[in-house]
């Protein structure tokens, strides 16, 4: 992981809504109305455990020259806006891959 300025804009992807099924609307519902807050820390472990996930799928590919680029992590932060970016160069979903897993529960 590497620490920096705040990562220049990601290029535009296809966009589109995509609507939660039943039980990610219930699961939405419980957490929202739970007298528990989610942990920031337990959400940031989730994320960057997404990050190594997408990286490690990446390492044949790089290591056969596939990709050129090494799979990488990188943390910025940007105290004047108060953000913190998790950014992954890994080998993440396709568009049609999100399409059709987001707002759904596995």
């Amino acid at each position: 992981a590497s620490v920096g300025d705040a990562p220049e804009a990601l290029p535009r992807r296809p966009t589109g809504t995509f609507p939660f099924d039943d039980a990610s609307r219930q699961a939405l519902a419980t957490i929202k109305h739970s007298d528990k807050n989610v942990d920031g820390e337990v959400f940031f472990a989730e994320l960057f455990s997404n990050a190594s996930n997408a990286t490690q799928k990446c390492l044949v590919p790089y290591a056969t020259g596939v990709f050129k680029d090494a799979p990488n992590i990188a943390l910025h932060t940007d105290p004047d806006a108060n953000t913190l970016v998790l950014e992954d160069a890994g080998c993440g979903m396709s568009y049609e891959g999100m399409a059709s897993s987001l707002g759904t529960v596995p």
